[in-house]
């Protein structure tokens, strides 16, 4: 009998921040997400679990500037999306906020 060790889900440490959709926001939330899942499938964890709301998830969909998405401090760029996680990866998703 052979035995496996891989993980069947991935913990993410999910952010997100700024005026999306409308809304400012400023959400951390841990989430469990099968192995292999992307970006993408952490957003719509996000809207499934109602950390965020339709408005906010077709506001940030696209992943496309203004909106920035770092893994684990790593600013990801184009195709961000498309990117897989791994079990404790941090996920920080944000538009620039302006003060002065």
């Amino acid at each position: 009998m052979m035995i496996s060790n891989s993980k069947q889900s991935i913990q993410i440490e999910a952010k997100v921040m700024g005026l999306l959709g409308g809304q400012y926001l400023s959400i951390m939330v841990k989430v469990n997400l099968p192995n292999g899942s992307t970006v993408r499938q952490l957003l719509k964890n996000l809207l499934d679990g109602g950390h965020i709301d339709k408005t906010v998830f077709g506001a940030v969909k696209r992943l496309k500037p203004p909106i920035s998405v770092l893994i684990n401090g790593e600013n990801i760029g184009e195709g961000a999306h498309k990117t897989e996680l791994h079990d404790g990866d941090t996920v920080s998703i944000f538009t620039p906020i302006a003060g002065g």
